[in-house]
């Protein structure tokens, strides 16, 4: 089944929930940030079809390659061309996405001294509802429907 196919089988609750991803492009991160996040993300997530969608919504963006390739191969943390920001928020993303809650109040420390409130919340937001169409398009990428 493709994003097209549950969207149309769903369509008030997906419209819902693109409504709030397309919302989350206004919000206070950065807008490099939030796509980086959503590459990393779903590169954790292994969504091929995401992956793909957001490298290209990276590359329109301009992000550089080097910073796309860092966060799709997971050397993030040791990448010359990230800043500490974009490192301690890829690390939150990446326990978020796990559910590693044993590292929540350590990150929460870490962000709150180069991020606002209103930034860790839209950063938490871009990282779940990226999270929730990695899960929507992985666990029914298999499914057929039914005549």
């Amino acid at each position: 089944m493709t994003p097209n196919q549950y969207h149309s089988l769903s369509k008030e609750t997906v419209d819902k929930l693109y409504a709030t991803y397309f919302s989350l492009k206004n919000s206070s991160v950065p807008a490099e940030l939030a796509i980086l996040t959503e590459v990393f993300v779903s590169r954790i997530n292994a969504c091929d079809f995401c992956i793909g969608y957001h490298v290209k919504d990276a590359q329109k963006h301009g992000i550089s390659q080097e910073k796309i390739d860092a966060v799709s191969m997971d050397v993030y943390q040791d990448a010359m061309c990230l800043d500490e920001q974009e490192k301690w928020a890829l690390q939150y993303a990446h326990a978020v996405t796990i559910n590693q809650k044993e590292r929540y109040e350590e990150l929460h420390k870490q962000l709150e001294q180069t991020f606002t409130s209103q930034q860790i919340v839209d950063l938490t937001l871009v990282i779940s509802i990226t999270n929730c169409f990695n899960k929507l398009t992985g666990s029914l990428k298999y499914a057929t429907l039914n005549a």
